[in-house]
Formats: structure tokens, C-alpha cells, sequence
């Protein structure tokens, strides 16, 4: 939703003006608990943490609004913090192995232990800001270079161990 409804109760931030590239900002559980509430930066509503969290994690998507349109958003920035691993936190706490820890696992998890949930997901103090894009339906997500990725072509990078843009040989059997 564009606007935050008992339902709809997970904000989507914009990334703050006074946020500066490296700097340590709000933690994810300073921000999930209101430190950024009411500046006008929501740029929609959405009705599942989770989802909030793993949009974090892929860095943009689409959100289908209550009206039937669908908004698409990218990255624009973090807080700072380290990334944690919610499923390492997992199986660091005994409550997995790591061979049951999956996307679908945590979500479960999160979903169905209220609280608990919540502050599993805030064991990883970092925190995307998200910006509009405008795109055509037919396009892919935003990459990291500020285009579209290529189905089945685009891979995922950590720039600071292969420079963004640098061609990348992958072979996999099977």
C-alpha cells in the first residue's frame, strides 16, 4: 500500500538525505523499532516483514500495490552495518543444522514465532534503502551496474573482491 494500514504495516524506505556513503547509520532494529517513522521517507506499505527482509537481501522488486499496480524499486544505499547471516544465527543458536537452513525455513520460522521472529531478523543489524525505478514490465531487475540483468547471463558480485563490470568465466557441470 502507499499508505500504512493496520495490514500494511512494513515500510520500504527511501535511503535519508544525510545518509553518506560508509557512514554507520541507525541499526536494523533501531530503524524496525521507529527511529525513521514519520520523515516522509516510506516509499510503500508492505503486510510481511519477511518480505521486507528478503527484499533486503535481493536489493530490488516489484510491489503490487492494493489498486493492481505495481511499483518497481532498486537499491539505493545501506547503513552501514556488516551483513549477518539470520540463517548462521540459526544454526549458531542449535535451532538448525546447516543442512535445514533454507529461505523457505527462516520464513516459516519468522512468520510463525511472532517476537521471536522479529529479533532473529534483527541479529543482522544491516539495512537497504530502496529507491523508484522505472521500468518497462518486460525488464529485469536493477544489477549493480544500473541496468537491467540478463536472465540466465547477469551473476552476482562482492565488488570488493571482482571489479563491477569485469567479465567473469563460469563453468558448472550438471
Amino acid at each position: 500500500s502507499l499508505t500504512r494500514t493496520p495490514r500494511f504495516a512494513y515500510p520500504i524506505y527511501a535511503r535519508p538525505p544525510e545518509l553518506q556513503d560508509g557512514q554507520i547509520f541507525h541499526s536494523r532494529a533501531q530503524i524496525e523499532s521507529g527511529s525513521l517513522a514519520g520523515r516522509g521517507l516510506e516509499i510503500a506499505w508492505l503486510d510481511d516483514p519477511v518480505d521486507v527482509f528478503f527484499l533486503h537481501i535481493q536489493g530490488s522488486g516489484r510491489i503490487k500495490l492494493t489498486n493492481g499496480q505495481t511499483i518497481r524499486v532498486g537499491y539505493a544505499g545501506r547503513n552501514g552495518h556488516a551483513y549477518r547471516s539470520v540463517g548462521k544465527e540459526m544454526v549458531n543458536r542449535g535451532m538448525r543444522t546447516p543442512d535445514q537452513v533454507s529461505a523457505q525455513d527462516i520464513q516459516s520460522y519468522v512468520r510463525t514465532s511472532g517476537s521471536a521472529g522479529t529479533n532473529l531478523l534483527n541479529t543482522n543489524p544491516s539495512y537497504v534503502f530502496f529507491r523508484k525505478v522505472a521500468l518497462a514490465a518486460s525488464e529485469g531487475p536493477i544489477g549493480a551496474l544500473g541496468r537491467s540483468i540478463t536472465p540466465l547471463r547477469s551473476v552476482a558480485v562482492d565488488p570488493d573482491f571482482t571489479q563491477m563490470g569485469a567479465p567473469v568465466w563460469i563453468e558448472k557441470t550438471g
